[in-house]
């Protein structure tokens, strides 16, 4: 793919590609370098302007919120919260704009205010958490609540913090309620419920429940996890090396035929000058013997005229 794109020519196709690099980095749990590609496809498309402004908008606000995910997953919070601020306030200058609709704006805002209220959880600040969390949920525009489930489920934690087991119960029921909705289990839902059932059941005493809980958890983890072991064991850069070790030989070997059959026009073209070369000194030979035999024969001509002038005299 890469040998097909251009990023002069088609940057929102480079782009891709840089996204789809990010997305097996991710994959195989080497955050830093998803996080690294992700930026670099979001520096790409800052120059684009022949994209219709809805698309260029979805690809650029997911590029910000990719990679601040992966900086989170790497534990380096203070570029995801950066990241995530930065999507915020790119969300807002999209808003003042006018271009984008609401319905593409509004699901962009509830997924960075989620994933920014997560992040401020996890840091302890709590009430912002709590706040932001809150905010995601109320975002309006969505036509079901699954793209909030995660928040469900954040908010849940939250409250479980702040001691409130009553309402972490009926967010979980509720993030519980939608799991069935989700197509592909990306961000490990279904664990991180269980997790949560468990780390609820322990808050109020009930370590049977718990423990039921976190089995359960540890098996549906070790499943999601699974899938991509054989994916972890790759070495992509090696892998990319190979493939580009490859390419340069697939790419000599063209020049090599190509010049190959350009010695081969070159010795074809050769070989008929030499023949046109002969060809033409033999001509030339036979032009100049023609030209002695012709003057030769005018001078016999001169001869029998002269003679005949003599005769024609006389008589």
């Amino acid at each position: 793919i890469r040998s097909l794109t251009d990023p002069a020519e088609d940057p929102v196709a480079y782009s891709e590609y840089i996204t789809r690099i990010a997305q097996l980095y991710y994959a195989q749990q080497r955050y830093r370098q998803a996080a690294r590609y992700h930026l670099t496809a979001h520096a790409i498309l800052q120059s684009v302007e022949t994209e219709s402004p809805q698309y260029l908008f979805y690809l650029r606000q997911a590029a910000l919120s990719n990679a601040g995910f992966s900086y989170e997953r790497a534990n380096m919070l203070d570029s995801a919260a950066f990241l995530y601020n930065k999507g915020l306030a790119y969300l807002k200058e999209e808003d003042e704009k006018n271009i984008v609709g609401k319905r593409m704006l509004n699901a962009s805002k509830i997924v960075f205010l989620d994933n920014l209220g997560g992040l401020k959880a996890q840091t302890g600040d709590l009430e912002t958490a709590r706040s932001l969390l809150e905010q995601s949920i109320a975002v309006p525009g969505t036509e079901n609540e699954q793209s909030k489930t995660t928040a469900f489920l954040k908010l849940a934690n939250v409250y479980m913090q702040l001691g409130n087991l009553t309402k972490a119960d009926s967010l979980l029921k509720i993030a519980e309620y939608h799991m069935p909705v989700v197509i592909e289990d990306i961000y490990n839902i279904s664990p991180r419920v269980l997790k949560a059932r468990s780390d609820l059941a322990v808050a109020g005493n009930d370590y049977k429940l718990a423990h039921s809980y976190l089995t359960r958890y540890i098996d549906a983890l070790d499943s999601a996890q699974q899938k991509n072991r054989k994916l972890s064991g790759i070495d992509f850069n090696l892998k990319f090396e190979s493939i580009q070790d490859k390419q340069d030989i697939a790419i000599l070997s063209r020049i090599v035929e190509k010049r190959t059959y350009s010695l081969m026009v070159a010795g074809l073209f050769l070989v008929m000058l030499v023949f046109i070369i002969v060809l033409v000194l033999k001509n030339s030979r036979q032009a100049r013997k023609a030209q002695r035999v012709s003057v030769e024969h005018n001078k016999q001509l001169e001869k029998v005229i002269a003679q005949l002038e003599i005769s024609n005299q006389e008589y």
